[in-house]
């Protein structure tokens, strides 16, 4: 009976920073989604505007968001990264590795560190001009049901392979509808991602994104990272795929992961 009391009392015990909490919850939201209005981040919070406009000011006055001059939208202007995953991620491969890939392919590349089951991009490089403009940010957790490149990788080399082939939530974009990813073509999936240590999105998304991608393996196999290009569906043809796994596969011989 003591126990369930005490529990009872830290259940209710009021957040000691309300204002803190909101601010920050506003900079995983934009993190996570990118550029947002205030209406957009509002309604999802569901808090009233009023309230998510004096928190969007007062973000802005400390720097940590901006706002768009054109469209109006608000965006963060720092990532949150959770440390525990990007540590080994951020010290191996951010900076000049990804910018040299970046220039060399022409397209966005984006870093992933996994631990503990999760996966999160910890870095980005866009070009000058990019072909695609791919929304998601740092600090961004892919949906792990889509069946992307980074998911297929996920799934071959972050855990048990036999157990993964066997799930029936998985899915691709088909148009603006899903198809689910299950049975003899998911196992070949898996085998085959498993066999090349390299993959491609099965379809692109609604925003018109492929992603290639190749895991970043510990010494004993495990994984510890992804390193993706995000491109248009025109570059998956079998020349620059091929192109884009060279490059890839080149970048982490080059540029070894030390976990």
């Amino acid at each position: 009976m003591e126990r369930d009391r005490h529990m009872e009392h830290r259940a209710e015990t009021p957040d000691p920073a309300p204002a803190l909490t909101r601010g920050l919850e506003i900079l995983r939201r934009l993190n996570a989604d990118g550029p947002s209005t205030l209406g957009q981040l509002a309604r999802a919070a569901q808090w009233p505007k009023s309230s998510t406009s004096r928190l969007l000011a007062v973000l802005e006055r400390a720097g940590l968001v901006a706002r768009e001059p054109v469209e109006g939208r608000f965006r963060a202007a720092v990532a949150l990264v959770p440390l525990a995953l990007a540590e080994d991620a951020l010290r191996a491969w951010s900076g000049a590795p990804l910018v040299r890939l970046c220039q060399a392919s022409g397209q966005t590349v984006e870093l992933y560190a996994y631990r503990n089951g999760r996966l999160a991009m910890v870095d980005r490089s866009d070009p000058e001009e990019a072909e695609v403009r791919v929304w998601a940010r740092i600090g961004w957790e892919p949906d792990p049901t889509e069946l992307t490149a980074v998911t297929q990788l996920r799934l071959a080399f972050g855990g048990d392979g036999t157990a993964a082939a066997k799930r029936r939530d998985l899915w691709v974009w088909n148009g603006a509808a899903r198809r689910p990813v299950r049975g003899p073509e998911l196992a070949a999936v898996l085998r085959r991602v498993r066999r090349e240590a390299f993959a491609v999105c099965l379809a692109r998304n609604p925003r018109g994104v492929v992603r290639f991608a190749v895991p970043l393996l510990g010494p004993n196999g495990d994984l510890h990272g992804i390193v993706g290009i995000a491109a248009t569906p025109a570059r998956a043809d079998g020349k620059t795929r091929a192109r884009f796994r060279k490059l890839l596969e080149t970048a982490v011989r080059n540029h070894r992961w030390n976990p």
